[in-house]
């Protein structure tokens, strides 16, 4: 809390996750709390990779007393944390019960929790995971008895910064707190959910990493099905009532029983931006015998009465045209008007941008020069500015909402509240979901198509069960 110190250690903190978005995000908080205090100590087996210059890059968009004293504290630590001899090191550097953020895969992270639990903890030590929790279901069971076994559930934090976007945080107050919506957030009413993340950006240096992992790992199996349960569960209420709400929500999902509810895919040559793209099958790091999908749609069903019979699309990819990042509610159509042709009017289309929580609402009004044609308008809000996909700007809007975000996350843990922690339950029952779906794509019984990089995907995916 501000005006407490606090250590934080970073496992894994010459990395990608480290270097992108954690220290910005310190360095946002910091910025924001100017009374806080952070000592940062960096580890890796690696020698001390200009961790003083690292830590000042993160830091060179903010000011303020607290980002100039965590700077300037910043330690590194060399240390293999697959040895008890490497935790010895991190935690005599650390100097008190710390908040040790494990940046790392969930091999690594595992293989950490067994060397740690040979030596042990001060009481009060934090451990914080990043998503994938584990491989799989049996994996993250025995990651949480290691972990739970250290420090206590209550101080182990399974984070996924999607909990800490706005269309999260927002959704309970958006669909309780408005009467037009709270009206008509059932099967009666809407015909189809969808959540959306599709980026234009390729692996980024990362091909080893994601050809291992996937889209259904990478997105769906973590953050795309925490959004759907905040979307779909039903109200909350008392001491863990989000999080009772939340683990109901995702016992009640299931894939639907139809071929067309799975579908994957990999890019090929294409041009993004402008610049030419090689396929994903020729990328450095990228085994092209291991067919890893690179997107991925998920139709699943819920057996909550609210939602029965309405399709949950989720759906996550790289290497697309644009950046897509949003929860999608179709309304089902009034049936009560036509267009000047005999068409039927189409639904209201309301749509949440993840990472900003604009709101944009497409309704149908009268043409003012044909007063008798129904037309479509879009009326957009909300406590950001929609992003344009593709437009100059965007990465620039995206970049400061997730500063933003994992601030939020880290924040939370510093401070103790698990309010943006996967639940034990939750962690094994996302896996628990998605490994069906991964059989399924090994054993090939869902093709994997094919799509030009820098294009909107394979055509027909929008053809989904109902």
């Amino acid at each position: 809390m501000p005006g407490q110190e606090s250590t934080l250690v970073i496992v894994g903190a010459g990395g990608d996750l480290s270097r992108r978005f954690l220290l910005p995000a310190l360095g946002h908080l910091l910025a924001t709390e100017p009374d806080r205090r952070v000592r940062l100590v960096g580890a890796s087996r690696r020698r001390d990779p200009g961790w003083g210059q690292i830590v000042a890059t993160a830091f060179a968009a903010q000011d303020g007393p607290a980002v100039v004293a965590t700077q300037a504290s910043a330690a590194w630590v060399a240390a293999d944390v697959a040895r008890p001899d490497g935790w010895r090191q991190i935690l005599e550097a650390a100097g008190e019960p710390a908040t040790i953020y494990l940046a790392l895969g969930p091999v690594q992270a595992h293989a950490a929790c067994e060397a740690l639990s040979r030596i042990g903890v001060p009481a009060g030590t934090r451990l914080v995971f990043e998503k994938p929790f584990g491989r799989g279901a049996a994996a993250a069971v025995t990651l949480n008895e290691l972990a739970i076994g250290l420090v206590g559930e209550a101080n182990v934090f399974r984070v996924d910064h999607f909990l800490a976007t706005p269309v999260v945080l927002a959704s309970p107050v958006l669909r309780f707190g408005n009467r037009v919506l709270a009206a008509v957030w059932d099967a009666e009413h809407i015909e189809r959910v969808t959540v959306l993340w599709d980026e234009a950006l390729g692996l980024a240096g990362r091909g080893e990493f994601y050809d291992a992992t996937g889209a259904v790992r990478d997105m769906i199996q973590s953050h795309l099905l925490q959004v759907l349960a905040a979307v779909i569960m039903e109200p909350a209420a008392g001491e863990g009532g989000q999080e009772r709400a939340v683990r109901e929500a995702l016992d009640s999902l299931s894939v639907w029983d139809d071929p067309r509810a799975l579908r994957r895919a990999r890019w090929t040559s294409g041009t993004i931006g402008g610049e030419p793209a090689r396929a994903y099958a020729d990328e450095p790091g990228v085994v092209a015998s291991r067919e890893t999908e690179t997107l991925a749609q998920v139709v699943m069903r819920s057996d909550l009465p609210r939602w029965r019979g309405v399709p949950l699309v989720l759906r996550s990819g790289k290497g697309l045209d644009a950046d897509r990042r949003y929860v999608e509610i179709r309304f089902r159509a009034p049936g009560m008007l036509a267009d000047a042709d005999g068409r039927a009017t189409p639904g209201d289309v309301l749509r949440i941008d993840m990472l900003t929580g604009a709101l944009e609402l497409d309704l149908v009004t009268a043409d003012p020069a044909e007063p008798r044609t129904p037309v479509r308008v879009r009326l957009t809000g909300g406590i950001g500015t929609p992003s344009s996909p593709g437009g100059p700007d965007e990465h620039a809007v995206v970049t400061a909402s997730e500063a933003a975000i994992y601030g939020r996350v880290l924040k939370a843990v510093l401070d103790g509240d698990r309010t943006l922690s996967v639940s034990t339950e939750a962690a094994v029952r996302c896996w628990r979901l998605v490994e069906p779906i991964l059989a399924g794509f090994g054993d090939g019984g869902v093709p994997l198509e094919e799509y030009p990089a820098g294009s909107a995907g394979p055509r027909g995916w929008d053809d989904v069960p109902a």
